[in-house]
């Protein structure tokens, strides 16, 4: 507990605001609703972020005009509805707008609360992007008024740089939502409510854990159980995210058994699961790694946001998933799906070198390296050791020889400084087995990741290359019935169609239509008129 000082945790219990709040609830029992509100007033703040659910109760029970007429209680209400449910967005804009209308507050952290009642809002309807001018505003405004933010409590603060770290890594600003989530850390360590702050220092060690940084993760994660844990009351929108980064560390030394373990301590909280794409993510390279890709990529299928549908395009979320997918994809030899995955998503970090390894995959060597490199340039650290790796085999596979040698040399370099060593596993064996033949070294470092290693695999899978036009033919075969509906969709001849169809028949090794649906489907070419 050395973080906080014995002041701050005494004032930290679970009980906070706990008396504060049972005098309003008698005050609002017995129709004293103008001494209710002169309470609530009082302990907004404390009640806010220690009583969101019996602040909720005591609004309901509570003459709406009253807290209409109050600027402040209406933003209070708004926003723990925002943030214990964020199922009322238009509600919370309005409110932040009729608050900024009236000339608001003096108070910084007025403001501030109500941009952040703002992002929730945009946060809820899923608009990944929108709620990124209103973090730099706010971040803007309390820059240009430090003295006076820095009077303000230390928990409001820290709410404040945790949800705005939040947004940034959402839209993947990674480097911005650390610097949030440490300045997070250290705003609200020493406060009344130090569970945000513990809250800023696991999502920080985990996007570092993520990043290449096991160092760093490993620091902010003490930081973060230096600190009080989420107290009972509050652990329906706040999560511990300290088992996903032990299970990524654990991840990249190679420990599955270590990552499934860290992983099952794992509590997702139930009005939010922020981290469903991680926890996801994890589940899919554990079974990689463990050979199980096949099954891994089944459960793909399954994967859905907490509120439904795909993830927001754009976001972190779709950028761990998409990744995820296509690696489980190139493991089984299903070149095809990878691609259109990929083809489908924006340029990430986090893609860098699955798009990298697809190139390795399908024979385009120069464009791996070239990928490669320059994914180990981008400003975000991702996979730095797999990019090395597979520019190593990339290299080799062109007859270049002592340029694989030196990279290779230097990803063995880098995983024993990062103790990283999972991106060698996931290297097809025959290159590595040729690597490490070139730098005789490794086979002594890499002696785990070997015999990890089937016998065989993907690499034996063949690559099959379908035109864009047979891939638009064969995308209509399980949905059209005959020949002349699709060359009517397609606006082409019958005998246009015919000689497509027996091309992709020759190349898929078959003889029917029946076939050909079966090995697509198998191979990840999209069919009918959705995507696998």
């Amino acid at each position: 507990m050395s973080g906080v000082g014995a002041e701050g945790l005494e004032r930290s219990s679970p009980e906070g605001g706990a008396a504060e709040m049972a005098a309003i609830e008698k005050a609002i029992s017995e129709a004293r609703f103008a001494e209710a509100v002169e309470l609530l007033e009082a302990g907004l703040r404390t009640l806010v972020g220690w009583q969101p659910q019996r602040l909720l109760d005591a609004f309901a029970k509570m003459p709406p005009p009253l807290i209409e007429s109050s600027t402040r209680l209406n933003m209070a209400r708004r926003f723990t509805e925002s943030f214990l449910f964020q199922d009322h967005p238009r509600a919370m804009v309005e409110a932040a707008k009729r608050f900024a209308s009236r000339g608001s507050s003096s108070e910084i952290s007025d403001t501030v609360f109500a941009g952040l009642g703002e992002i929730l809002a945009l946060r809820s309807v899923r608009d990944i992007r929108g709620g990124l001018p209103i973090a730099d505003r706010d971040r803007a405004l309390v820059d240009s008024r430090r003295i006076e933010w820095l009077e303000v409590e230390g928990w409001i603060r820290s709410l404040a740089l945790l949800q705005w770290g939040m947004t940034r890594m959402l839209a993947q600003d990674l480097r911005g939502a650390v610097r949030d989530f440490q300045e997070a850390y250290w705003a609200g360590a020493r406060s009344t409510m130090p569970h945000f702050a513990r809250n800023a220092a696991e999502f920080a060690a985990l996007l570092l854990a993520l990043c290449d940084s096991a160092e760093g993760a490993r620091e902010w994660l003490e930081k973060a159980r230096a600190l009080p844990p989420v107290p009972g009351q509050l652990r329906t929108f706040m999560e511990d995210w300290g088992p996903l980064t032990e299970a990524t560390l654990a991840l990249d030394r190679l420990e599955l058994e270590a990552a499934k373990e860290a992983l099952e301590r794992y509590r997702p909280a139930p009005q939010l699961h922020l981290a469903w794409s991680v926890v996801a993510w994890l589940r899919a390279r554990i079974l990689l790694l463990q050979g199980m890709a096949d099954t891994a990529l089944d459960l793909a299928d399954l994967v859905n946001h907490p509120r439904g549908g795909a993830p927001d395009p754009g976001s972190f979320d779709e950028a761990l998933l998409v990744g995820s997918e296509a690696e489980l994809a190139l493991a089984v030899g299903r070149l095809p799906r990878a691609e259109i995955v990929l083809e489908l998503a924006p340029q990430s970090p986090f893609l860098h070198p699955t798009r990298a390894r697809l190139a390795l995959a399908r024979g385009d060597f120069e464009e791996a390296v070239v990928l490669s490199v320059s994914g180990l340039h981008h400003e975000v650290p991702f996979g730095r050791v797999d990019l090395k790796a597979i520019g190593a085999a990339a290299h080799r596979r062109l007859g270049r020889s002592e340029e694989a040698a030196e990279l290779f040399g230097h990803a063995l370099e880098l995983s024993r400084v990062l103790g990283i060593v999972a991106p060698f596993a996931l290297l097809p064996r025959a290159d590595l087995e040729a690597l490490v033949a070139l730098v005789p070294r490794a086979r002594v470092e890499l002696e785990r990741v070997l015999a990890s290693l089937p016998v065989g695999g993907a690499e034996k899978v063949p690559v099959i290359e379908l035109s864009e036009r047979e891939r638009r033919v064969l995308a209509e075969l399980a949905s059209t019935p005959s020949t002349r509906e699709i060359a009517v969709r397609l606006f082409v001849s019958v005998n246009t169609v015919k000689s497509q169809l027996r091309s992709i028949y020759r190349k898929l090794g078959v003889h029917s239509r029946e076939a050909a649906l079966e090995v697509a489907h198998e191979l990840g070419f999209e069919l009918g008129h959705g995507r696998r």
